[in-house]
């Protein structure tokens, strides 16, 4: 790909119309760089100029940049601004992305340090035992198109200096890992505390030894992933899809499948609403594994879950401050290897929770909810539909039967149970036209009325009243 941001080099030569080129093979340090027959050389050259607001820096596409000392890496010089962002990008060559190839050792090929307003464009960055991308006190980051593959981790910003307004799109992170260590740092892209308002977009994550990826920032946003393969070393901890302990991630429209653990873990919220919709779940041990207190809210809405071991599960209890919402949610049991899923919905009766507007069906040989004790801090359950086998599929906690659940628990009730008559026996699992779970839904919800009609707005229903499971979804 190409960055397109022209103009003529102004008297002084650092104004912001320069353009710079790299050449790897051809290039001279000693050269101006401001055309591709006078090139520069090395990233080192590039590092070691002051860039300024609307400059642009074009490094010579397909050809592969060496770093052999860490001096060799890319650490940018200078910021743009709003209007004149610092641009970075690729042109002739094969027409590939150009490759910050780390040739052993823990080089980092791309490190930024103090700078905003740059936009990185197509490149593919591979070969370090450390981290890929390092942040330290940076705002206003975008990385587009760009392929990071066979490094010990992808992103990692500082714990001591904030990155904020980071984004990254349309770009593939794969082969995350030394294959031979613990794992630690074999992430895709962590954030930490001191990180805001990152946007991960449109970008495919997989192959990692580690959590694909590690939300601990504060109103992180993941829309449209799609991620796969998370913890292959399959040791310690990390072996999660997404691992979100953050203040206001959300997790939208997205896949998730093949985590050695769970595809989605619950790290102890920290305050705020943590959020996913509109994604499937699958193929992972554990579709949503809450593993510590957490005093933030959780929702959970219209997805959809299936080909796990459990749906959700809940070992720890939540902090009395934390509510739960799983909300028109489709929960599929059965493994794709044939067998049974141990587990629908393990809800801890400590925890405030609302249930409502599912579809739990499938082979489930567990406990579906576990009451235990009544909810002394709270308990919504109605308009859900479960399937059960001859009452011997699944049973509701200590109680056993659905009937004795809500004599215990005291929920409104109002589920029903029954078989779901999906329209095809494969994800995304929407209600055939004659199936007994249309219509039968609670039609004030936690999150609000929904109104009728197929229009194919997020809010709408294809019935004449709401129905259980998230059937209003668009296969991904």
């Amino acid at each position: 790909g190409t960055a397109g941001a022209g103009g003529t080099a102004g008297a002084g030569g650092a104004d912001g119309g320069v353009i710079y080129y790299v050449d790897p093979v051809t290039g001279g340090d000693t050269r101006d760089g401001r055309t591709p027959a006078t090139a520069w050389r090395t990233l080192s050259k590039v590092s070691s100029t002051v860039l300024q607001p609307g400059n642009t820096v074009l490094l010579l596409a397909g050809a592969t940049f060496p770093l052999t000392v860490s001096s060799d890496r890319l650490a940018p010089q200078g910021s743009g601004t709003p209007t004149a962002p610092i641009r970075w990008g690729s042109y002739g060559g094969d027409g590939g992305r150009p490759i910050l190839q780390a040739m052993g050792g823990a080089i980092q090929e791309l490190s930024l340090n103090n700078i905003s307003w740059h936009e990185f464009s197509g490149l593919r960055i591979r070969g370090s035992s450390t981290f890929a991308v390092f942040t330290a006190n940076v705002s206003n980051i975008t990385f587009t198109d760009l392929e990071v593959d066979a490094v010990g981790e992808g992103f990692h910003p500082t714990t001591t200096a904030a990155s904020t307004d980071v984004t990254v799109r349309d770009s593939f992170i794969h082969d995350i890992g030394g294959w031979t260590d613990a794992g630690t740092l074999a992430r895709a892209i962590s954030t930490t505390a001191s990180c805001r308002n990152w946007r991960i977009l449109n970008t495919v994550v997989s192959r990692t030894e580690g959590h694909c990826l590690a939300d601990v920032g504060e109103n992180t946003q993941f829309e449209n992933m799609t991620v796969s393969d998370c913890g292959l070393l399959n040791a310690g901890s990390e072996r999660s899809g997404f691992s979100l302990r953050g203040n206001g991630a959300r997790v939208r429209n997205s896949r998730v499948s093949g985590a050695s653990s769970d595809c989605v873990t619950v790290v102890g919220i920290d305050g705020g609403t943590t959020t996913i919709e509109g994604s499937h779940l699958s193929a992972c041990v554990n579709g949503v594994n809450f593993n510590s207190t957490s005093t933030g809210d959780f929702h959970f809405r219209r997805n959809v879950v299936f080909d796990t071991d459990t749906a959700v599960r809940m070992p720890s209890t939540v902090a009395s401050g934390g509510e739960l919402r799983l909300v028109n949610n489709t929960f599929v049991g059965g493994r794709s290897d044939g067998g049974l899923s141990t587990t629908g919905i393990f809800l801890r009766p400590s925890s405030r929770a609302v249930f409502e507007n599912n579809v739990v069906a499938g082979a489930f040989s567990g406990v579906l909810l576990n009451t235990g004790a009544t909810w002394p801090l709270g308990l919504v359950e109605r308009g859900n539909a479960y399937e059960v086998d001859g009452g011997n599929q699944f049973t509701f906690g200590a109680p056993g039967t659905y009937a004795s659940f809500v004599t215990q628990s005291g929920v409104d009730g109002g589920s029903f149970l029954g078989a779901p008559g999906f329209a095809t026996g494969a994800p995304p699992y929407l209600l055939g036209a004659s199936s007994a779970y249309r219509d039968r839904g609670s039609a004030v919800t936690a999150f609000g009325a929904y109104d009728p009609g197929c229009d194919g707005g997020a809010s709408s229903y294809c019935g004449v009243a709401p129905e259980p499971g998230a059937f209003e979804l668009a296969p991904l």
